[in-house]
């Protein structure tokens, strides 16, 4: 039998994306990361719901990530699917250190803002765009 990595997660994004989240990598590679807040409902011992935030890393490639960075902002909700993937390595101090993250082969825009060029977009929900590996969305205004 073979082995599945598949994740899908909604969720709000944590940060505008700026310099730090959007590069080129040296082979010319468009990259960008962005962290989405996930909360997770569960009823507590009195009997109340409590919300708790868990924060999921998202990272993607190519023209996918160059389509995505005009398109996110703080507070957007996004449907993210993909695979995760598992960094390790030692620190200065010689510990093993791992991080897990999800690199997205598609990216669903829940929620838009306020173009200030006036091109109509005004938090329309639940009428999100698609982007993923694979498909080449329309990028104009």
């Amino acid at each position: 039998m073979t082995d599945l990595n598949s994740v899908t997660e909604i969720g709000r994004l944590t940060s505008d994306i700026g310099e730090n989240n959007f590069s080129y990598l040296p082979n010319g590679t468009a990259k960008i990361n962005f962290t989405i807040a996930v909360n997770r409902s569960y009823k507590g011992g009195n009997g109340e719901w409590v919300e708790e935030p868990n924060f999921f890393d998202v990272v993607a490639f190519g023209k996918f990530a160059e389509g995505l960075k005009s398109r996110l902002f703080k507070g957007c909700q996004v449907g993210v699917s993909g695979e995760l993937r598992q960094d390790r390595w030692k620190d200065n101090n010689g510990n093993n250190r791992s991080k897990v993250y999800i690199v997205a082969s598609s990216v669903e825009t829940l929620s838009r803002k306020q173009n200030t060029q006036g091109n109509g977009y005004q938090n329309e929900y639940g009428q999100g765009e698609m982007f993923g590996n694979g498909y080449q969305a329309p990028f104009g205004n």
